[in-house]
């Protein structure tokens, strides 16, 4: 008997809204928002899901609702490479086979008439680790209980430190801090040396005067928050996350693409480009451009990886920017090599000094959406 699962359980009336809350989970906006954007994007997606194998739509489902962001971001992206591949492959896709030496389940085994068998693998590097992002999410919680107090005098400046594994009991912090605001002096430099420090576990909360209010402005007693300083090199996280992917699986007997989604800062193509063959290096005595051995492809390592299905920050609601164009990036020293570009998408090939690139469609032209694409309108 065949049974729909819906991505979206959302009963109530959906009422128009200012965008998402800062302590919202992004599957939850996207599930209860009354945008006309929202219900544009949650009727595509559940058509994307129609197309999805039916043994294995609970889970995915799940996945997706998550409150986690990371998780739902990784369920977003696999229900739109699985539309891609049905939509410009066909033919038969399963989910999570047994397969190759390691007797592990990559995401999808791919078999359509005239073409070879391959499997994709999919994966989402994402700018902020699972942990990072549990501590953003917990600091939200905190400054949505400080950000309603009242100070009429003073700009505050709010500085984060730490993460508490076991989220703090806020019942009793915005009294506290209110308290604190109203016995600040009236002058500014007597003020500043008066701080709000709570320690919870490890979070450190502090809070400090800056400036002095023109006029009073209740309502916003903040005018800056301090996150702390996060330690990047650039392209970290897409080189980590494929590194994972290449070595899971062993030789799987057939061509292995591994579909990449790079988001934030260090995820362009030049970047992956950088990942994949190594960083582009210029020798000035001799004039000469050669790649840096720290790449992850070579004629020696990694060769079972046929290519990488490259996107760039793909999101719900990213789906309809005309900059959003996948690419394909070969494997030039490949066991099994995949033939073509089966998927349609633009190309890439390796070059010494940088990848040849051949422009291909954005996801909305292959998904048949329209300019402007999801409208508030």
């Amino acid at each position: 008997m065949s049974t729909s699962i819906s991505l979206f359980n959302f009963t109530a009336a959906r009422e128009p809204d200012e965008g998402i809350a800062r302590t919202q989970a992004a599957f939850d906006y996207l599930n209860t928002s009354g945008r006309p954007s929202a219900a544009s994007i949650r009727a595509f997606l559940d058509s994307c899901f129609s197309h999805y194998p039916e043994a294995h739509r609970a889970p995915l489902a799940k996945m997706i609702g998550s409150k986690q962001d990371p998780l739902h971001a990784a369920g977003i992206f696999e229900l739109l490479v699985h539309e891609l591949i049905y939509r410009q492959i066909g033919g038969e896709v399963e989910v999570e086979p047994q397969i190759g030496s390691k007797n592990k389940r990559p995401d999808f085994l791919v078999a359509s008439k005239g073409a070879a068998p391959m499997v994709v693998e999919v994966t989402v590097a994402n700018e902020n680790s699972s942990t990072e992002h549990a501590q953003s999410r917990q600091r939200a919680q905190v400054l949505s209980v400080l950000d309603g107090a009242n100070s009429p005098r003073f700009w505050l400046d709010l500085h984060f430190s730490g993460y508490a594994s076991v989220m703090p009991k806020l019942s009793t912090l915005k009294e506290e801090f209110q308290v604190w605001i109203d016995a600040l002096p009236n002058e500014l430099e007597e003020a500043k040396s008066k701080s709000f420090t709570k320690q919870f576990h490890d979070l450190r909360i502090t809070v400090k005067p800056i400036l002095p209010k023109k006029e009073e402005h209740p309502e916003r007693p903040f005018g800056a928050e301090g996150p702390g300083i996060k330690v990047l090199r650039i392209g970290d996280n897409s080189r980590n996350s494929l590194k994972v992917k290449f070595k899971k699986y062993g030789d799987l007997g057939l061509p292995f693409v591994v579909a990449l989604n790079g988001c934030g800062m260090g995820a362009g193509l030049r970047d992956i480009d950088a990942a994949l063959f190594g960083t582009t290096v210029y020798n000035q005595a001799t004039e000469s451009i050669y790649r840096d051995s720290d790449g992850l492809l070579s004629p020696t390592q990694n060769t079972r990886v046929s290519a990488v299905l490259y996107f760039h920050d793909v999101s719900a609601w990213s789906i309809g920017s005309r900059r959003s164009k996948p690419t394909l990036i070969h494997n030039p020293w490949a066991i099994h090599p995949l033939k073509d570009n089966p998927f349609g998408v633009g190309s890439a090939s390796y070059g010494v000094a940088e990848l040849s690139v051949q422009d291909g469609p954005c996801l909305a032209d292959i998904f048949g959406l329209p300019v402007g694409w999801p409208s508030d309108e």
